[in-house]
Order: structure tokens, then sequence, then C-alpha cells
């Protein structure tokens, strides 16, 4: 078996009952273990969602599979809001659990997905936004920063920068963060994007 250079995982939805008090989680986590020890449900696979992986169908792609670099995407709508936290904490989950089977360093890099990530494949490198070059994960910070929306002037040479109004998720190279200077750091990103001038897109000689 060789461990995938990338899992790209749907997280999906997450039952309401993983919001609920801790007593309650406290019961969802015995069926859970109760699952676990039982062969036939474990087979069957009743403690997971029937069609989407969760948080633990998420956790068990990352620990059986040993990716070299994760993406969690495909978040419901409910967990829009704290996507990031979420993903922090289900790689911090992740290298709890490397560290105590002592695997080797680096961690695995989980990140989560939107259009702005690319991720190269035969290097194990990915796309740093405040600088456009490709980076090692463990040299990358993840946030969210408002993304820009470069428009053609006619009237001008090139294009024009203007501020778009959604949150993307953004791979830095520096954890500042001074005021604004995510939205700032970025903005070349997306010029170079318009432009198709980013290091994986062909260049064309005049």
């Amino acid at each position: 078996f060789r461990e995938p250079d990338l899992l790209v995982a749907h997280i999906g939805s997450i039952k309401e009952h993983e919001f609920a008090s801790p007593d309650t989680l406290r019961a969802v986590e015995k069926e859970v273990a109760d699952a676990g020890r039982d062969k036939k449900r474990r087979e069957r696979g009743e403690w997971y969602y029937a069609n989407h992986l969760g948080l633990l169908g998420t956790l068990t792609m990352l620990d059986k599979l040993k990716p070299k670099a994760a993406i969690i995407s495909e978040f419901g709508a409910e967990l829009k809001d704290f996507r990031m936290d979420l993903v922090s904490r289900l790689g911090q989950a992740l290298h709890d659990k490397q560290e105590y089977e002592e695997q080797p360093l680096p961690r695995t890099p989980v990140i989560a997905g939107d259009l702005t990530i690319v991720y190269h494949i035969a290097d194990g490198t990915f796309l740093c936004h405040d600088n456009c070059t490709f980076k090692a994960p463990e040299n990358l910070y993840c946030r969210e920063a408002i993304e820009w929306k470069p428009k053609r002037d006619p009237t001008k040479e090139g294009y024009e920068n203007e501020k778009g109004t959604q949150n993307r998720v953004h791979l830095f190279s520096s954890l500042q963060k001074p005021p604004h200077s995510d939205m700032d750091m970025v903005a070349g990103y997306y010029l170079q994007l318009a432009e198709r001038k980013l290091p994986y897109f062909k260049q064309h000689k005049p």
C-alpha cells in the first residue's frame, strides 16, 4: 500500500447532536465505542454517516490513508462560519496521534479547501498567496482573507483590483497580522491569476 500524495476529503455535514451538551456527547461517544466493540456493527460501519464523511469519517480517512497532505472540502452550510477552526482542530487531532505513534516529521498538513488552494503534487508544495511561489506546507500559515476582483479597464492597460465581499482560504508565509494586511498581501495573487502569470500557467513566448 502506497501512501497517497494528496487526500481531498469531503466532510459534508455534521449531525445536530455533535453540537449538543457534554452529557449528550458522552452518550454519543459511548454509542460509538460500543459499535467499535461490536464486530457486526463495526463491519457495517454504523457509527459513520451513510452519504458523507463527517468528523469521524474524515479523521478515519486521514489516519488510515496517511496522505502526505490533506485538503478538507465540501463543507455543509452550517459549517461555513467556523470551517477554519474545524479544520485546524482536525489537523491537531491527527498530529497528536502521529506524535503519539512517533511517526516521522513533518506532520501531515491539513488545509481547508477553497478555489484558491493549489497543490504541486510532484514536490508536495502549496502555492503561497502572498508571494505567488510554491512553498513547503510546514512553512505556510492558513488563514481567511477577503478576495479581490480584478477587472479590466478598457481605457487602460491591464487590470484594476476591486475589493470583493467573500472570504477565501489563503496560505501565507508570515504569521504577522496587522489590520487589513492579509487582504493587501493577497492582492498581487488575484492580479496574477487574472493575467495568467501564476507559476502553474504555461507561459507563451512572444
